[in-house]
């Protein structure tokens, strides 16, 4: 009876886990073999892992700047120059060949399982210690340490220098080029303009289509024709705006997340079990995401909003504002 109920905790904690918005709870970075866990530096919540473990690390055993941040292999360019300006407060640069000669950091591994991680570090030469292993707990304000432990002997090995990879191009139509070795097909130049001849005059979308963009003021590409291309007299641009908050409906659910990590739910404080209650794919959501007046916000942001998007919210409208009161229905005894 108790390995029953033993099971049936667990599976009620994963299942919690999932509803709770994290977006992955068994993770291997780097891989380990014959191992079913996810490998991606960039899963949330691995930057945001890498980043506490540098602040920590660096902060236990510091060295003077510059210094060099080794990360993962596998790790995109913008979360490399992300985890490394914000895991050393500016005080680092990525790895590269330019900088080999630097004292280093290697985040060697990051483990995730379930509500727990670790996080190894090898540290640069000539400290007290040769590496350290930082280990968290998520909560519903987001990951925190809980304590690290420091390495005298080199048990953890030092990782290969992962250069900082080169920038991930817009994904515009007009900069992809097609070309033989895009799509692996050895077409002949001839049958590849009756390809795109074809293929231009084909909707590919379905009418109902529609697109979800979050309202960041970031630039966001569609599928407009190029300006050096000439355009048909009958032909109509037609732009889709992002949503806005007007665009909602009355009945649309308002959030507010504050920095410190707290989150409201029209109007009253929500915790993470009442946060995603009755939210899917036909639901309408504003989230407005308060920032201080440095700008931070709360760590629990992105993985709040990645949630939201798992549950296939169409109709979410992202709103980002300086930080104001705490407004809530409750009332005063």
């Amino acid at each position: 009876m108790a390995h029953v109920r033993a099971a049936l905790a667990a599976l009620i904690t994963a299942t919690s886990l999932f509803t709770c918005g994290c977006v992955a709870n068994y993770v291997n970075v780097p891989p380990q073999p014959g191992d079913t866990a996810f490998h991606n530096p960039d899963l949330i919540p691995v930057p945001e892992l890498m980043t506490d473990a540098l602040t920590w690390v660096t902060a236990k055993y510091p060295v003077d700047p510059p210094y060099a941040v080794n990360l993962p292999p596998g790790t995109g360019h913008a979360t490399y120059v992300r985890v490394v300006e914000d895991g050393t407060r500016g005080r680092g640069v990525p790895m590269s060949p330019e900088v080999e000669g630097l004292p280093t950091y290697h985040v060697a591994a990051v483990r995730i399982r379930g509500t727990r991680a670790t996080v190894d570090v090898v540290l640069p030469e000539g400290l007290d210690a040769v590496a350290c292993t930082v280990t968290l707990r998520s909560t519903i304000y987001g990951w925190r340490i809980q304590d690290s432990r420091s390495w005298l002997t080199p048990v953890i090995p030092v990782p290969a220098p992962y250069y900082l990879p080169p920038e991930e191009p817009l994904s515009h139509p007009a900069d992809r080029e097609q070309t033989d070795s895009d799509n692996g097909n050895d077409i002949p130049e001839t049958d590849m303009r009756e390809f795109e001849t074809e293929s231009s005059s084909e909707n590919l979308l379905p009418d109902d289509a529609t697109t979800t963009t979050e309202q960041t003021g970031e630039l966001v590409y569609s599928d407009l024709p190029n300006e050096s291309e000439p355009v048909a007299e009958d032909m109509t641009e037609t732009v889709t705006p992002a949503p806005v908050a007007g665009d909602l409906p009355p009945d649309a659910v308002h959030y507010v997340i504050h920095p410190d990590g707290t989150i409201e739910r029209d109007g009253y404080p929500a915790d993470l079990r009442k946060t995603f209650a009755g939210i899917d794919e036909s639901s309408s959501v504003l989230v407005v995401v308060e920032h201080t007046d440095e700008g931070e916000e709360a760590p629990i942001t992105e993985a709040v909003l990645a949630a939201f998007r798992i549950r296939g919210v169409a109709n979410l409208v992202v709103q980002r504002v300086p930080e104001g009161p705490v407004l809530t229905n409750v009332e005063e005894e």
